[in-house]
């Protein structure tokens, strides 16, 4: 049984929510693993064993799955200098797709970096807010 302090306890959905990911890929998390940090253990909320179905993520095993992917799910290609430096150039009018040849990413990428709907705490000039 999951015992008496189901608290520590997330959904599926409450684990994408959190990591700002989809149900599908915390599903995968679950099902196939990552190469660097094996399984996201899971169990199965009314009886408590690992197993698929209604399942339910510990809180603290999610956190310690979090820190081997590097936080967002994935190791990730760009560090925060990075992003800063991404929303800089598009501020300055370097076009998208100038923009991801540098950095070796996809221009839908790119727009979701200036536009802050990925990575918004890396710092840098977001679109809409500190530039037209």
């Amino acid at each position: 049984m999951l015992g008496r302090n189901v608290s520590k306890y997330l959904t599926i959905n409450e684990v994408a929510k959190r990591c700002g990911v989809t149900t599908t890929c915390v599903v995968q998390w679950i099902t196939r693993g990552r190469t660097s940090a094996g399984r996201l253990t899971a169990y199965e909320q009314d009886r408590g064993r690992q197993a698929s179905g209604n399942w339910v993520v510990n809180e603290k095993d999610l956190e310690e799955y979090l820190g081997k992917l590097n936080v967002q799910g994935r190791p990730s290609k760009l560090s925060d200098g990075d992003i800063r430096e991404i929303r800089r150039l598009r501020m300055s009018g370097l076009e998208y797709s100038e923009i991801g040849k540098r950095f070796g990413i996809d221009t839908s990428y790119v727009g979701l970096i200036t536009s802050g709907k990925r990575r918004p705490g890396a710092g840098g000039p977001i679109a809409g807010r500190d530039y037209g």
